[in-house]
């Protein structure tokens, strides 16, 4: 599938693309680049709602595709941390073709199932993450609303490994913030070392940080250079934990060791 080297992990610096919550201490919503033409978004999910589920999340309305072909719709795909592999789900637009009279019949489905009546609503948990492949011509706004999570804090297991996880919170966030001295790191190999892998909609390319870790070799005194630098600075005394990781923005966080990660609510 087109770009979906995921895995590969490839590098590039990036700017992070910006968002905007608008809330009522309740209820809120954010809206994030929707890409067209096949390209992606990760798109990070940082709401609650009753089911939890895509369609709750995120409103049908907002997407389009093809009544025979997969390949020219909207498509949302997850990251199976149990198999190492993708789910993807395919908008099915029957409406776009015979009209609004069959909206009913527009929805997600299974790619496997896609063109079938058996219709797919998969659970998105706060502080997940999935990549979100656009069908049309012209980028837009994805928009995403639900409850605001009210809790100081939030956990979430994380895996050694590769995983697609977002704050879950409905708030802007530096990587210090959200993972700080979590994180494990080796003062000599960044590949080694924890990783937080952002994507970029607007260049379709990597930006990779890595935890640099000094203490754990150096106790005391140096624990003050613990902390997070670009891929390409690992080892110097340039640090990257005031990077911010918008709302709405997921990220690829590739653990050396198993941990419960704990957020912290910044508002």
């Amino acid at each position: 599938m087109k770009k979906l080297i995921m895995l590969a992990a490839v590098v590039a610096s990036a700017s992070i693309v910006s968002a905007q919550v608008y809330s009522d201490n309740i209820v809120g919503y954010v809206k994030v680049t929707k890409p067209a033409n096949g390209d992606l978004n990760m798109v990070g999910v940082s709401f609650v709602a009753t089911s939890q589920t895509l369609n709750q999340l995120f409103p049908m309305g907002q997407f389009e595709g093809d009544l025979f072909n997969a390949g020219a719709s909207d498509q949302v795909i997850l990251w199976n941390n149990g198999t190492a592999s993708y789910d993807t789900y395919v908008y099915y637009d029957v409406s776009g073709t015979y009209g609004p009279a069959y909206a009913t019949y527009d929805g997600w489905q299974e790619l496997g199932q896609f063109g079938s009546v058996n219709y797919a609503n998969p659970v998105l948990p706060a502080g997940s993450a999935f990549w979100f492949r656009g069908s049309g011509g012209t980028a837009g706004e994805l928009l995403a609303l639900g409850e605001v999570k009210q809790e100081e804090t939030a956990y979430q297991a994380i895996a050694v490994g590769l995983q697609q996880v977002a704050n879950p919170f409905a708030s802007d966030s530096t990587i210090g913030e959200l993972v700080g001295s979590q994180a494990s790191g080796y003062l000599y190999s960044a590949g080694a070392s924890d990783q937080i892998i952002v994507w970029n909609t607007d260049t379709q390319a990597y930006a990779t940080y890595v935890y640099y870790d000094v203490s754990g070799y150096y106790p005391g005194p140096y624990e003050s250079y613990d902390g997070w630098q670009e891929l390409g600075q690992f080892g110097s005394l340039n640090y990257a934990d005031d990077t911010v990781i918008p709302v709405g923005q997921g990220f690829w966080y590739r653990a050396t060791r198993g941990f419960n990660w704990t957020a912290t609510k910044n508002y």
